[in-house]
């Protein structure tokens, strides 16, 4: 009992040393990644069923199971379409439907809760709150304005 705590205390001791990204797995390491694109994968061979209608065993997949092809490619526009939910300087203001750049609005504003996405339930939503209190697009704008 006593030689595997040692061995614990010599791992746990040698992660304290190592650096935080050495002590990562590949995989981690792999989706810390920015993701540009994405590819839509089929396979060439379908693969069977299993004997009971379940995934098949390892003995019924062979390597041709594995072969895929792609079908289509999807690259991301550099621009998206973001609505601000609070005053951004040098952007806008809150309600504004702006374009930024993807990497801005990913690092930046969507996790500083400065931006959300310009889905139709979103612009839905801002239209209805600027609606109930009265206030047009211009009249806002000179209001912060005027603030300043």
């Amino acid at each position: 009992m006593a030689a595997s705590t040692k061995y614990i205390c010599t791992a746990c001791f040698r992660g304290i040393l190592m650096s935080p990204r050495a002590m990562l797995p590949r995989q981690a390491a792999w989706l810390q990644q920015k993701r540009h694109r994405t590819i839509v994968m089929e396979r060439v061979f379908p693969v069977p069923l299993g004997k009971h209608g379940g995934l098949p065993g390892p003995d019924e997949v062979n390597e041709l199971h594995k072969i895929l092809r792609p079908v289509e490619r999807l690259v991301y526009p550099q621009e998206m379409e973001c609505i601000l939910t609070d005053f951004v300087e040098g952007v806008g203001i809150r309600g504004d439907l702006v374009k930024v750049k993807r990497s801005v609005f990913h690092e930046e504003l969507y996790p500083a809760s400065l931006a959300v996405y310009a889905s139709p339930e979103n612009i839905a939503e801002f239209e209805e709150e600027r609606k109930a209190k009265g206030i047009e697009r211009l009249e806002s704008r000179l209001g912060v304005f005027a603030r300043m």
